[in-house]
């Protein structure tokens, strides 16, 4: 059987963006969620965090080199991200990549440890409770 879907729209692709998106982001997660409804396509949100710190936004690197990462607001940061992207899209998306390509983007993982990625789930949970939920990672079929 096959099924229409999507998991591409950059409208709500955290990547560089604030961890707090701005207008334009919310107004193009709306419009990208309404229209996926309207087709009857299923959204795939990519993704939730990309815990590089190329892929961040910049004043995390800058105060980790610098020794002034406050690591705890960091990560309310973090979920404050995820519960603006659960208001956003939790109506209009089926599926979230969680995490992502954490085998070379591990910053926060490398500061914090590994078992962040299991938080990182469970607090996705709570935002988008009947949703799949995935890693997406590349290069890693033998």
């Amino acid at each position: 059987m096959k099924r229409n879907e999507t998991n591409k729209a950059r409208a709500i692709k955290q990547g560089k963006k604030p961890l707090v998106p701005d207008l334009l982001w919310r107004e193009g997660c709306v419009q990208v969620g309404e229209w996926a409804v309207r087709n009857n396509i299923e959204l795939r949100g990519h993704a939730l965090i990309w815990p590089g710190f190329g892929h961040m936004p910049s004043h995390y690197e800058k105060a980790h080199k610098d020794g002034t990462l406050d690591m705890n607001q960091a990560l309310k940061d973090i979920q404050k991200w995820f519960a603006e992207a659960g208001e956003l899209t939790a109506a209009t998306t089926v599926e979230w990549d969680v995490l992502n390509e954490p085998r070379s983007n591990h910053d926060i993982q490398d500061v914090v440890g590994d078992d962040i990625m299991i938080k990182w789930f469970h607090m996705a949970k709570q935002y988008f409770p009947n949703h799949r939920l995935f890693v997406n990672e590349y290069d890693i079929v033998v």
